[in-house]
């Protein structure tokens, strides 16, 4: 029986993105924060380029590796808004237009007509908003699902649009803080879309498809909430982000034992198409990278991992914000959306 550090684990023989058994050997290392003992390898799958977790904590102990994760603790629904001055009234005059969304503080309506203009913003502040724009309706009478919603931080601002918000989380810390706010979360896991009779408009997944085991049954449970029509989007970390190239392993999206699977963006387009998806649209990201790239070189330092000049980095870094802003193909993040025929 196989193990690691928490409980059992699992050898994984196939891609979970695509099915096929041939893998090159790419990415090691430890968690994060060196909080466990265990080192993990991820493989490049030679068929689709999805990379996974070679052997992975099985079903009865995967929740052990969560027992503080991040979504645990409480956080601001504006997090990522400037507070003050004029940058941030702007911002929240475009917000406040391109999404109906209730912010407080001082809003210059001018910031919609700016941040228009200004691509690699745009991009970025749509990105915040998750989208919901492409989802036409009155606001007050379309329903969201957001799966694996955490602490509730996109439910609240998803609420100050006008939207009835309600998540769905497996981690009891997250879905008690979440509920502690007031708002409308279960306990359990995306098994419950497919157990409950109701129908969303909108079904979004930040920062969750590459968690899980069978992407495949996620995104068709998530197919069958969907009413007619109704809009999917998700976020995940790409596989082929120029981010990887420059930190290899201490690429901080790799995030052993969590991330079982980074599917690359054309596979997930194919899974999306075999569930019965539509007008499938692979968005470009805009400026973005900073923060991954920050954290990154962060575990380069505390893993005892080379990395280039930080000059280089330097560079590098404003080259993928650049081509996130022309093509989703290197950014540092998968955003997907896709209709429900």
């Amino acid at each position: 029986m196989m193990e690691w550090s928490k409980g059992g684990a699992e050898n994984v023989d196939r891609c979970p993105a695509c099915g096929a058994t041939a893998f090159m050997p790419a990415y090691t290392r430890r968690d994060d924060l060196l909080s466990m003992p265990d080192t993990w390898e991820m493989p490049r799958c030679s068929s689709c380029a999805s990379v996974f977790l070679a052997v992975r904590p099985d079903a009865t102990s995967i929740h052990r590796a969560y027992e503080d994760y991040p979504t645990h603790h409480d956080g601001d629904a504006d997090q990522g808004i400037p507070s003050g001055g004029i940058v941030g009234a702007l911002i929240r005059g475009y917000l406040q237009q391109r999404f109906c969304l209730e912010v407080p503080g001082r809003t210059l309506r001018a910031g919609h007509l700016l941040f228009s203009l200004i691509e690699p913003f745009r991009l970025k502040l749509d990105r915040f908003g998750r989208h919901v724009h492409l989802k036409r309706g009155r606001r007050a009478d379309l329903r969201l699902m957001d799966v694996g919603c955490g602490n509730g931080g996109f439910l609240s601002l998803a609420g100050r649009m006008g939207i009835q918000a309600s998540g769905i989380d497996p981690d009891p810390k997250a879905a008690a803080l979440a509920q502690r706010k007031g708002l409308d979360v279960r306990l359990g896991g995306f098994d419950l879309l497919a157990a409950e009779h109701e129908r969303y408009d909108i079904v979004t997944m930040n920062q969750v498809v590459e968690h899980v085991f069978d992407q495949r049954e996620l995104l068709s449970s998530c197919f069958g909430a969907l009413k007619k029509d109704g809009l999917l989007w998700l976020a995940y970390p790409n596989p082929e982000a120029l981010g990887l190239k420059v930190f290899g392993s201490a690429w901080c999206a790799l995030h052993p034992p969590y991330h079982i699977c980074l599917t690359t963006q054309a596979q997930m387009c194919r899974l999306l198409a075999d569930a019965g998806f539509k007008d499938i649209k692979v968005h470009r990201r805009g400026t973005h990278a900073r923060v991954h790239w920050r954290d990154s070189a962060a575990i380069a330092q505390a893993h005892g991992i080379a990395l280039p000049s930080a000059g280089f980095r330097h560079l590098a870094r404003w080259a993928c914000d650049g081509l996130a802003t022309l093509t989703p193909r290197w950014a540092e993040e998968v955003v997907i959306t896709a209709v429900k025929p």
